[in-house]
C-alpha cells in the first residue's frame, strides 16, 4: 500500500503526463485548424480568380456554377 506521499507523487505524475498529452493534442488541433484556414483562403482566392476570368471571358457561362 503506498503511503499518503507516494500516492500524491503519483497524482502529480499522473497529472503531468496528461498535462504534456493535452498539450500535444492541442497543438495537433490547431494545425489541423490552421490549415482548414488555409485551404479555405485558396478555395477562396481561387474562386474569385475563376469569376473574374468567367466576366472576362466570351462564350457560355458554366455549367457548374
Amino acid at each position: 500500500m503506498d503511503t499518503p506521499i507516494e500516492f500524491q507523487q503519483q497524482m502529480e505524475s499522473q497529472r503531468d503526463a496528461i498535462g504534456e498529452w493535452l498539450g500535444e493534442y492541442l497543438a495537433r488541433i490547431e494545425w489541423f485548424i490552421t490549415r482548414l484556414e488555409e485551404n479555405n483562403t485558396k478555395r477562396e482566392i481561387m474562386l474569385k480568380n475563376r469569376d473574374r476570368y468567367d466576366r472576362n471571358r466570351k462564350g457560355a457561362p458554366r455549367k457548374d456554377g
